[in-house]
């Protein structure tokens, strides 16, 4: 049986927390057994993980306590590498000084995994022995340049870098064409039968509106477009569309919009609904599916509504040609408030494209993505000898 190590920040609300335990749901356990290392506790989905897997919390000592520490024991050399590393912005400097904190894999492993492109990366690289080492790419590298440039040499000693889109592995290849051999796209895996079998089982809309719902699912954070969402909203009122817009998700960000929501005299028809956990009985319910990302790498709600059969309106980012066929399978507009309006109306207005939309979904195949993942890591990492 292979040992394999997987890494990851916590099992909290958020898109890479759910396509993380729809992995270890499709894992052959006859053939792996998995440890999983959180390196926060936080874990909401400890009832949906296989019992094969056996779950560690390996927590890091924040800088800024072990700053204190430092000066509390008058080690101003550590106090000052510290601090040296915040002025300079030393990402490297400053996830190593964490790491030490840490505490050191004893075991060794066939495969480790490091389900982020950062933390973790330099924690397998150090502090685990693995004959094989795989990482994941859920975001555009572009996002991060900084980041990711540090990092890029260490990029180089993974066996195996899958990324969640087409694009996202282009953009990378770009930066390090010495990646070009080792990167792959490994689609994040959606569990369908569970998504239909929770949009049955709790609660959805509470209102007795009547009129067009329009639904957004995500982390209320500057890269999602609520901003533009909210003025294509007023657009819309303004225009006397009869729409209420439904917004599922928590952020840092939702004071902002709440006061921009509150200064556009929209709190009748932008409902903040907070974090749920399962979202699918409102998706199951809305009439349009909006998703206004500036940024996205492979949107995972959007694979969610497309089980839905969901009339869906999603703005251009780079995965978007890799989801839908624009006018065929779903709308994707530009990245204004005005692409957004528009490609609502259209949907409003015209009834003979909503149904040629909601019948070509029908016709797809949803389920070609879930697939055993360490297999087929385990089956490329051999073609590559």
């Amino acid at each position: 049986m292979k040992k394999v190590f997987i890494m990851t920040n916590s099992l909290g609300y958020g898109g890479v927390a759910v396509t993380l335990v729809n992995m270890l749901k499709n894992i052959d356990y006859n053939r792996y057994s998995v440890d999983l290392v959180l390196m926060n506790k936080t874990n909401i989905y400890g009832n949906e993980i296989p019992k094969e897997v056996n779950i560690k919390v390996n927590q890091c000592v924040l800088l800024k306590e072990q700053l204190k520490l430092c000066l509390k024991k008058l080690n101003f050399v550590k106090a000052l590498k510290i601090l040296k590393a915040y002025v300079f912005k030393d990402y490297r400097a400053k996830i190593e000084m964490l790491i030490q904190s840490m505490n050191q894999e004893e075991k060794e492993y066939d495969y480790a995994i490091a389900d982020h492109s950062t933390f973790q990366i330099h924690y397998i690289d150090k502090m685990v022995k693995a004959k094989k080492k795989i990482m994941y790419i859920h975001s555009n590298p572009y996002n991060s340049l900084a980041e990711v440039k540090a990092y890029l040499d260490m990029y180089e000693k993974f066996d195996l870098i899958c990324c969640v889109s087409q694009k996202t592995k282009e953009a990378l290849e770009r930066l390090d064409e010495k990646l070009v051999n080792n990167t792959v796209v490994m689609r994040n895996i959606v569990d369908i039968e569970k998504i239909k079998r929770l949009s049955q089982e709790n609660e959805t809309f509470c209102d007795d509106y009547v009129g067009t719902r329009i639904l957004t699912v995500g982390r209320i954070s500057s890269e999602k477009g609520y901003e533009i969402a909210i003025e294509a909203l007023k657009k819309l009122i303004d225009n006397q569309y009869n729409v209420k817009w439904y917004i599922i998700g928590e952020g840092q960000l939702r004071k902002k919009l709440e006061k921009k929501i509150k200064q556009y005299h929209l709190e009748e028809y932008c409902i903040l609904l907070g974090a749920k956990k399962n979202p699918y009985c409102y998706m199951k319910d809305c009439d349009i599916y909006v998703q206004p990302s500036l940024s996205e790498c492979y949107c995972t709600t959007t694979v969610e509504a497309k089980i839905f059969n969901l009339p869906i309106v999603r703005t251009n980012t780079p995965d978007a040609e890799e989801q839908f066929q624009n006018m065929k399978n779903g709308i994707i507009t530009d990245m204004t408030a005005d692409g957004l309006y528009y490609g609502i109306i259209k949907y409003i207005e015209d009834e003979s494209l909503k149904c040629k939309v909601i019948e070509n979904l029908k016709k797809e195949d949803k389920e070609k993505n879930c697939i055993d993942q360490i297999a087929r890591i385990e089956e490329i990492l051999e073609k590559k000898g």
